[in-house]
């Protein structure tokens, strides 16, 4: 299994914070990362992930914790093919995935509430992720390729002061070949 942490920079958290259905979607957006990946080398893979709402500090820091495994399923074949995600191929594909769901629901976004009180139009929120976040995103993967780093992340107790919120589990709809999410 490979580990990978799926991270943003701090300007994005506050879209976040106030458009919680949102964080549902980012796990489509890490798995699309991967699967995209994966499908450009005719490969079936296998992954689970986890979402942390908080950071070390609990502070709001919404982030994936996804693991992988280090190969899959040759479509054409049926052969087992090892694979090694790369960090860079990785945070091209993550990057563009969450800008994309962003800039799709920023009519449904309250940027105001959010602290994006100088955005006052899409133009500006496009022009917002260009200058801010393209630069930021680079750093936003961080590779690990030791389970007990999961184990430790997923295991840990949550906080008194965390509050719970329920998930509901849809069957994800991926393009097809011909077109893009992006």
């Amino acid at each position: 299994m490979q580990h990978i942490t799926f991270t943003m920079p701090d300007k994005l958290w506050p879209a976040f914070n106030l458009n919680w259905p949102l964080l549902n979607q980012l796990f489509a957006c890490a798995a699309y990362t991967l699967l995209k990946w994966a499908e450009k080398m005719g490969i079936e893979i296998g992954l689970f992930a986890a979402l942390h709402t908080y950071g070390r500090q609990l502070n709001q820091h919404p982030h994936i914790h996804l693991s992988v495994t280090r190969g899959g399923l040759c479509r054409k074949h049926g052969v087992w093919r090892s694979v090694f995600f790369k960090k860079k191929v990785a945070e091209r594909y993550w990057r563009q995935a969450v800008i994309a769901l962003l800039r799709q629901h920023y009519a449904s976004l309250d940027l105001a509430a959010a602290g994006y009180r100088h955005i006052r139009d899409y133009r500006e929120w496009c022009q917002f992720f260009r200058i801010t976040i393209s630069a930021a995103m680079e750093n936003s993967l961080c590779q690990e390729d030791k389970a007990r780093t999961a184990k430790r992340q997923l295991s840990r107790p949550l906080p008194e002061t965390a509050t719970c919120c329920s998930l509901q589990i849809t069957p994800l709809q991926w393009p097809d070949s011909g077109s893009s999410l992006l």
